[in-house]
C-alpha cells in the first residue's frame, strides 16, 4: 500500500512539473504550425521576447541595451545560419557558431554542416521592442518554445496599405489664416514619419521638404534580393513604386499648386517597408517604427502616419502581439516617446470592429468619410476619430496627381492636424502635447456623426475648433507708429492708430474717448484713421483672438493744437473758368483767428488781385471776393490762389489752389469729306482739324442726320490735331436720302465752336449683269413642254432685286428669279427679263423658238383572245391617242375595214387626247385571226402622224381547234363544257409614239387552252396531296433531331460559363455563376496585379485524359482565369453538392472535399461545410485555391465516433482564439482528476 502511495506521489510530481514547464511555454501562432504540417522546411517569423519586468527601463538607450542583452541570451542557445538577404547578423552567427560544442574544429566545417543542421536563419533584431525576426526551422520552434525568455512567435505576416477639396471640410484652410507670434500655422517645425510604398522625391509638391528616407523592404519576388530601390532589404533610399506612399504624404504635407496637404509646411521623413504591389511584412513594420523612434529627436517627429493594416474586426483592443503583426510593443515605445501613431481603421466595411494594428490601445486609428460625413469603411467601439477618405486628389509618384479614396487618405488627414495642433502648441506654451492630449482635443472639438451602420456616434476632426480649444493665452496687442504715444502733443489733425498682435485676431475695437468702433483690418494687424480738431482725447483697442481670448493696451491720453483750417471752395482746384466769379474761401481756427490774407497770380508770378485782414475777432473768416475774368487784364492762362492765415497761438498755415482761364473757343478747319459721291453702300469718311490751348478731346462732335434725325457722334484723334468719323453699312445710308451734317468742338471750361452745314444725297446704281442662264439665246423649245428658266442679276448698292419676265405669248408677268413656262403655240418668241431694285431697272432678252417634233402617242385596249360560247361572241375595242399640240385626227382599220369615227364612237377626252371606243361582235363562221391598224395624227403645223399594227382572234367551239375550256378537239356538237366554263380570255394592251413615230403589236401567244389548264389544275392537285403526306412524316423526323440538338446545346451551355473581368491588386473581384449544370456558385479573386482576365469554367462529362481517377467523384470540372501562381493571393470557391446524390451514393455531407490536380496527382484541399440547406436541395461548401487546373468534388467514408463527438462538444464550448498551450493544460489538469480519483479509490483500500 505504501509502495503505492509512494508510486502515486512520483507521478504526481512529474506531472506538476510538466504543468509548470508548459505552463512557461511560449505561445505559437497557429499559422507557424500550419505551415510546417504542410510541409514548409522553415518559416519567417517574428519572436517577441519576455520584458523583465523589474529591470524595465524608461530611457530609450538602456532600454536597447537590455533588450540585446536578452536577444543575445536566446540566441546563444540556438544553431544560427548566417542570413542571406543581410550581413549585419553575419558575425553574430559566427560567434554563436564558435560556442557550440561541436566536435568539429574548424569554423568552416561548421558553417557546412550547419547548411543542413540549423535552428534558424536570423534576420534582424529589433532595438526597442525586445525580439528579432527570422526564419525557423521545425527544430528551431521546438527549441524556442522550451525557452522561458520567449513570449510569443508568430509568423511573420503580411499586410497591405488600405486603398480603394478635403483640407477645408476639416478647417485646415482656415487655420493656414492663423498667425500665432508672426508665425503662420502650416506645420513649419514639426516632422512627420511616412510608413508607406515610399514617396516620389522629385515631386515638386515635396520639394526641400523630404529631411530623410529609408527603407526595410523584404517582400520581394527578387531570389535573395528585397523590395528596396536597389533590390536589398535595406536602403538609404524611399522612392515609390506604388504611388500609395506618395499619395499619403501629400496628403499630410503636399505643397501642391491645387491640392494642398493639411500641413503643407512640415517636414516629411519617409520610411518605405511596402513593395510596389503595396504589401508589407511585420518584421519591416517594426524595424520601420524603430527608425522613427530612433530619429525622431534628430528630425523633431512627434507624428508617425500608418496607413496601412489587415485582419479584423476587432472592437476590442488587440494589445496581444500575435493579433498586432507583433506591433504592439512598438507602438507602445513610440506613444511613451510622446509621438502620436495614427493608424488606418481599414477598408473591409465592418461594422463591429476595426483592422490591425490600428486595434492598438495606443495607437489613434482614423476611419473616413465622403464629402458628405457618411461613413463607409471600417468602424466599432475602438474606433476615435473620422476624416475625409473618399475621392481625396493629392499628388502621385512621377510626378503627377491621382484621386484615390479608403482609410489611408483618412489617416493622413488626422496626422496633418497632430502636426498642427503641435506647431500651435509650441509657439504658443514653448512645449508639446502628448499623443493623448493630441487625441482628446481632436476628440472634443470634431463634428459628431451618428452612424446608422454600428448605431455609434463618432467624431469627425476639425482641426480649426481644435486649435481654439487648447488656446488659452490672451493675445498680445503692441502699438504701430505713427500710433501717438500717451502724454504727447500734436500740430496735426490727422493721426493713425495702428496696431499689431501676436496671433490672428478676429476683431479689433478701438475705445476712443468712451466710445467704442471697430478698427478696419485683419489677421494680425488692425487700424483707424481719425481727423481732430484742436482738444485732449484719449483711446485704448481691445483684441478678440477665434478661442474668443481678449486683450487690451494701456489708455493713451494726447493734445492735437492744430494749425488754421483752410478751405476753399472757389475756385476749385485745377479747374477752367471762362466766366467772372466770386471767392468762397472759409478759414477757421477753435484757438481764434487774427491774420489772414490771400494772393492771385498768373503763371509768371505777377500779383494780380490781393486782399488783408489782420484785424480778426473769432474763430471764422469767410473770403467772398469778385474775380472779374472778362477784365483785359486775366488772359488766357494759369493762376494760383494762395490763402494765409494765423491763429491766436501764432500757429500758421497756408493753402494753393491753381485755376485756369479759357476764354478762347477751339479752331476748326481743313474739314473733309470722302467719297465725293456717296452710294448706299459706301464707307464715308469725316475729317477735321481742331486746335485749342485746353481742348477737350472728347468733346469732339459730328451732328448728322444719316441714322433718320440729327445725331451727335465722338469723332477720333487720327494723329496731331486731326479727327475723323466713319460711317459705314447700308442701314446708315439710304439711297436717296439727302445727308446734312456739321462739325462741332469744347475746350475744357465749356468754349465751342460749329462749321457751317455741308450735305450730299445719296445716289443709286442701277442693277447690273442681268442674265439668263437658261434656256440660251436661240434653244428650240418643244410645245407644250415645261422649260426651266434661270437668272441672275447683281445690285452695286445691295439692294433687293425683283425679276419680271415677259414671255410676249399672251400670259401673265412672272415675278420671279428663276421660273417655269409653257408655250401652248409653236412660233419664235423674244422673252424679257427686267430687274429693278426700288430705284431703277435694267433688262436682257433672249430669243426662243417653239416648235412641236413629238408624233402623237396612241394606246389599245382589247382582249387578244375572244370564245364565241364562253364570251357571248362580242368584244371591246378601246383605242385612245393623245399629244400635247391636240389631236387632228385618229382612225382605225380593222381588217382593212375602216371603223366608224362618228360621236357614236370617238370623242375628245381634254385639249391633249381622243378617245374611240367600238363593240365587235362575231359569229362561229367568223372565227380566225384579225388585224387592226390605229392611225393618229396630231394638231401641231408639222401634223406628225403615228400608226400602231395589232391582232387578235375569235374562237368557237365549233372551230376544230382545242381553246377556251374545251377538252378535245371539238366539243362534239356539245357546248355544255365551255358555257360551264368561267375562265376568261386575256386583253392585250399597246402604245406607240415619240421620236417620230413608230409602230408596234401584241402577240397572242398567251392563249392557253382549256385542256392544258386543267392538266395543271390536276399537276398541282396531286403534288400537293402526296407532298402533304410525306411531309407530315418527315417534319416529325425533323422536329426529333432539332429537339435533341436543342438539349444538347442547352446542355452544354448550362455546363460552360465565362466572363471578363477587370482585377485590381489590394482588393477583391466577385463572380457569381448561375449554371444549372456548374456546381459552382461563386469564386473570390484576390490578386496582387492589376489586369483584365477572362475567368472561364467548364463541367466536364466524364474524367479528363490528362488525369487520374477520383474515387467518389461527384464532379470534373475545369477553371482557369489567365493568372499566374505568383499574381494569385487568394482564391474563395463557392459550390454546391446535391442531397440527393449523397443519400444515394450513402455520403456524409462532412466528407466531402475539393481536390486539385498538381504535380501529376490528385491533392485535397481543406474544405469547409458552409450551409446545411435545410430548406433547400444542396449542400453548400468553401474551399481556397492558389492556381488554376482540373478540379474534382469527391466524397468519402466519414470517420464518426465517440472521440470526435466529446471533442467536438468541448470545442463547441470553448472560444475560438485558444493556443495549443492551452489544450496541454486542459488535457493534463483531466489526468490529473482522473489519478486523484484513483488515489483516493486506492487510499480507501
Amino acid at each position: 500500500m505504501k509502495a503505492g502511495r509512494w508510486l502515486f506521489s512520483l507521478v504526481l510530481i512529474l506531472l506538476v512539473i510538466s504543468l509548470i514547464s508548459v505552463a512557461y511555454a511560449a505561445d505559437i501562432d497557429p499559422k507557424v504550425t500550419e505551415a510546417f504540417e504542410n510541409g514548409d522546411k522553415e518559416v519567417s517569423v517574428v519572436v517577441i521576447l519576455k520584458d523583465d519586468v523589474k529591470n524595465n527601463p524608461s530611457n530609450l538607450e538602456e532600454k536597447s541595451k537590455e533588450i540585446e542583452k536578452t536577444q543575445n541570451e536566446v540566441l546563444e542557445n540556438l544553431k544560427v545560419k548566417e542570413s542571406e538577404d543581410n550581413e549585419e547578423n553575419s558575425t553574430e552567427g559566427k560567434k554563436i557558431l564558435e560556442n557550440e560544442k561541436s566536435i568539429q574544429s574548424e569554423e568552416s566545417i561548421l558553417l557546412e554542416d550547419l547548411e543542413d543542421d540549423y535552428d534558424l536563419e536570423l534576420k534582424h533584431k529589433f532595438s526597442t521592442v525586445n525580439g528579432f525576426s527570422a526564419k525557423v526551422t521545425e527544430k528551431g520552434i521546438e527549441n524556442l518554445k522550451n525557452d522561458p525568455n520567449v513570449d510569443t512567435i508568430i509568423v511573420n505576416g503580411i499586410f497591405n496599405t488600405f486603398l480603394t477639396g478635403s483640407t477645408s471640410q476639416i478647417g485646415a484652410n482656415t487655420v493656414w489664416n492663423l498667425s500665432v507670434n508672426g508665425y503662420g500655422l502650416t506645420g513649419t517645425g514639426q516632422t512627420v514619419c511616412v510608413l508607406d510604398t515610399g514617396i516620389d522625391t522629385d515631386h515638386s509638391a515635396f520639394a526641400g521638404r523630404i529631411l530623410a528616407q529609408h527603407c526595410y523592404c523584404s517582400v520581394s519576388d527578387l531570389g535573395s534580393g528585397g523590395c528596396c530601390p536597389d533590390t536589398t532589404v535595406e536602403d538609404d533610399s524611399s522612392e515609390d513604386d506604388n504611388g500609395h506612399g506618395t499619395h499619403v504624404s501629400g496628403i499630410v504635407a503636399g505643397n501642391h499648386s491645387t491640392y494642398r496637404g493639411v500641413a503643407p509646411g512640415a517636414g516629411i521623413v519617409v520610411v518605405k517597408i511596402c513593395n510596389s504591389a503595396g504589401s508589407c511584412n511585420t518584421d519591416d513594420a517594426i524595424l520601420g517604427l524603430e527608425w522613427c523612434i530612433n530619429n525622431a529627436d534628430t528630425y523633431n517627429i512627434s507624428v508617425i502616419s500608418m496607413s496601412l493594416g489587415g485582419g479584423g474586426p476587432y472592437n476590442s483592443y488587440c494589445n496581444d502581439v500575435s493579433q498586432s503583426f507583433g506591433l504592439a510593443p512598438v507602438i507602445n515605445n513610440a506613444v511613451k516617446q510622446n509621438i502620436s501613431v495614427i493608424i488606418a481603421a481599414g477598408n473591409n466595411g465592418f461594422t463591429n470592429g476595426i483592422s490591425s494594428p490600428a486595434c492598438v490601445e495606443n495607437a489613434t486609428p482614423v476611419g473616413a468619410v465622403n464629402s458628405g460625413d457618411s461613413i463607409t469603411y471600417n468602424r466599432g467601439l475602438l474606433l476615435k476619430l473620422l476624416a475625409p477618405g473618399v475621392s481625396i486628389t493629392a499628388p502621385y509618384h512621377n510626378g503627377g496627381t491621382a484621386t484615390m479614396s479608403g482609410t489611408s487618405m483618412a489617416t493622413p488627414h488626422v496626422s496633418g492636424t497632430a502636426l498642427l495642433l503641435q506647431q500651435f502648441n509650441r509657439l504658443q506654451n514653448s512645449v508639446s502635447l502628448t499623443p493623448l492630449q493630441v487625441e482628446q482635443a481632436l476628440n472634443n472639438t470634431g463634428k459628431m456623426i451618428n452612424d446608422s451602420g454600428s448605431g455609434l456616434i463618432f467624431q469627425r476632426v476639425n482641426i480649426y475648433s481644435a486649435i481654439l480649444s487648447i488656446d488659452d493665452v490672451l493675445p498680445s496687442i503692441s502699438f504701430v507708429s505713427p500710433t501717438p504715444s500717451n502724454g504727447s502733443l500734436l500740430n496735426s489733425t490727422q493721426i493713425w492708430i495702428n496696431i499689431t498682435s501676436s496671433e490672428t485676431l478676429q476683431n479689433a475695437t478701438l475705445e476712443w474717448s468712451g466710445v467704442n468702433e471697430s478698427m478696419l483690418g485683419s489677421g494680425t494687424n488692425f487700424y483707424v484713421q481719425k481727423n481732430l480738431s484742436s482738444g485732449n482725447y484719449s483711446f485704448r483697442v481691445y483684441g478678440t483672438d477665434f478661442a474668443n481670448n481678449t486683450n487690451v493696451t494701456t489708455l493713451v491720453e494726447f493734445v492735437v493744437n492744430g494749425v488754421p483750417n483752410i478751405i476753399i471752395n472757389v475756385p476749385s482746384n485745377n479747374n477752367f473758368y471762362n466766366n467772372d466769379f466770386y471767392l468762397n474761401v472759409t478759414v477757421n481756427d477753435d484757438n481764434g483767428l487774427s491774420y489772414s490774407s490771400y494772393n492771385l497770380t498768373n503763371s509768371s508770378g505777377d500779383v494780380i488781385m490781393s486782399n488783408v485782414n489782420n484785424n480778426i475777432s473769432g474763430t471764422n473768416l469767410t473770403w467772398n471776393d469778385f474775380i472779374n475774368i472778362s477784365n483785359s487784364t486775366f488772359i488766357d492762362g494759369n493762376y494760383t490762389l494762395t490763402i494765409f492765415a494765423n491763429d491766436t497761438f501764432a500757429e500758421y498755415e497756408s493753402s494753393s489752389f491753381l485755376f485756369t482761364v479759357d476764354k478762347t473757343a477751339p479752331l476748326i478747319f481743313a474739314v473733309n469729306r470722302t467719297p465725293g459721291i456717296v452710294y448706299h453702300n459706301s464707307v464715308v469718311l469725316f475729317q477735321i482739324n481742331v486746335t485749342d490751348n485746353y481742348l477737350n478731346a472728347s468733346a469732339i462732335y459730328l451732328e448728322s442726320n444719316f441714322s433718320g434725325t440729327n445725331t451727335n457722334y465722338t469723332l477720333s484723334l487720327e494723329s496731331g490735331n486731326r479727327y475723323n468719323f466713319t460711317v459705314t453699312g447700308t442701314t446708315n445710308l439710304t439711297n436717296g436720302n439727302n445727308i446734312s451734317y456739321r462739325f462741332y468742338a469744347l475746350d475744357n471750361v465749356g468754349n465751342v465752336n460749329s462749321t457751317d452745314i455741308f450735305s450730299f444725297i445719296v445716289q443709286n446704281r442701277v442693277p447690273t449683269a442681268v442674265t439668263v442662264f437658261s434656256p440660251a439665246n436661240g434653244t428650240v423649245v418643244e410645245l407644250r413642254s415645261a422649260v426651266q428658266f434661270t437668272s441672275s442679276a447683281t445690285d452695286p448698292d445691295d439692294d433687293s432685286l425683283t425679276y419680271r419676265w415677259n414671255f410676249n405669248d399672251g400670259t401673265s408677268i412672272i415675278t420671279s428669279q428663276n421660273t417655269s413656262h409653257i408655250f401652248n403655240t409653236t412660233g419664235t418668241y423674244v422673252v424679257i427679263l427686267n430687274v429693278s431694285d426700288s430705284y431703277d431697272s435694267n433688262f436682257t432678252n433672249i430669243t426662243l423658238i417653239v416648235n412641236d417634233t413629238t408624233v402623237p402617242t396612241i394606246s389599245a385596249s382589247f382582249s387578244s383572245e375572244t370564245h364565241l360560247e364562253r364570251d357571248g361572241g362580242s368584244m371591246i375595242l378601246s383605242v385612245t391617242a393623245s399629244d400635247l399640240s391636240g389631236i387632228f385626227n385618229l382612225s382605225t382599220l380593222f381588217n382593212g375595214s375602216q371603223l366608224p369615227l362618228t360621236s357614236s364612237y370617238c370623242s375628245a377626252l381634254n385639249r391633249t387626247a381622243r378617245r374611240c371606243i367600238w363593240n365587235i361582235s362575231f359569229e362561229a363562221s367568223d372565227v380566225g385571226t384579225y388585224n387592226f391598224i390605229v392611225n393618229a395624227t396630231d394638231n401641231s403645223s408639222n401634223k406628225l402622224i403615228n400608226s400602231t399594227n395589232h391582232s387578235l382572234q375569235f374562237t368557237s367551239c365549233f372551230d376544230g381547234l382545242e381553246n377556251g375550256d374545251e377538252t378535245d378537239t371539238d366539243c362534239g356538237g356539245s357546248c355544255s363544257a365551255c358555257s360551264n366554263s368561267s375562265s376568261s380570255s386575256s386583253s392585250s394592251s399597246s402604245s406607240g409614239g415619240g421620236g417620230g413615230g413608230s409602230s408596234s403589236s401584241s402577240s397572242n401567244n398567251n392563249t392557253i387552252t382549256t385542256a392544258a389548264i386543267a392538266d395543271t389544275v390536276d399537276d398541282v392537285t396531286s403534288g400537293t396531296g402526296s407532298g402533304s403526306s410525306n411531309s407530315g412524316v418527315n417534319e416529325n423526323n425533323e422536329n426529333k433531331v432539332l429537339e435533341d440538338a436543342s438539349l444538347e446545346e442547352a446542355e452544354k451551355e448550362n455546363s460552360e460559363f465565362s466572363q471578363k473581368l477587370s482585377v485590381l491588386k489590394s482588393g477583391s473581384s466577385v463572380v457569381n455563376i448561375d449554371k444549372s449544370n456548374l456546381p459552382i456558385k461563386k469564386m473570390t479573386l484576390k490578386v496582387n496585379a492589376d489586369k483584365e482576365i477572362t475567368v472561364s469554367l467548364s463541367s466536364l462529362s466524364e474524367k479528363p485524359a490528362e488525369v487520374s481517377e477520383v474515387k467518389g467523384v461527384y464532379k470534373y470540372l475545369k477553371i482557369d482565369a489567365g493568372l499566374t501562381e505568383k499574381e494569385i493571393d487568394e482564391i474563395t470557391v463557392e459550390f454546391e453538392v446535391s442531397k440527393e446524390w449523397l443519400f444515394t451514393n450513402k455520403y456524409s455531407e462532412n466528407s466531402i472535399s475539393f481536390d486539385t490536380f498538381e504535380d501529376g496527382k490528385w491533392k485535397k484541399i481543406k474544405t469547409r461545410l458552409i450551409d446545411s440547406g435545410t430548406t433547400g436541395a444542396t449542400y453548400s461548401y468553401e474551399a481556397k485555391i492558389k492556381h488554376f487546373s482540373y478540379f474534382a468534388i469527391s466524397a468519402g467514408v466519414e470517420q464518426k465516433g465517440v472521440f470526435n463527438s466529446v471533442t467536438g462538444w468541448i470545442s463547441a464550448l470553448m472560444p475560438s482564439e485558444v493556443t495549443s498551450g492551452f489544450w496541454m493544460l486542459i488535457g493534463l489538469i483531466t489526468f490529473i482528476a482522473v489519478l486523484s480519483v484513483l488515489y483516493l479509490l486506492i487510499s480507501r483500500d
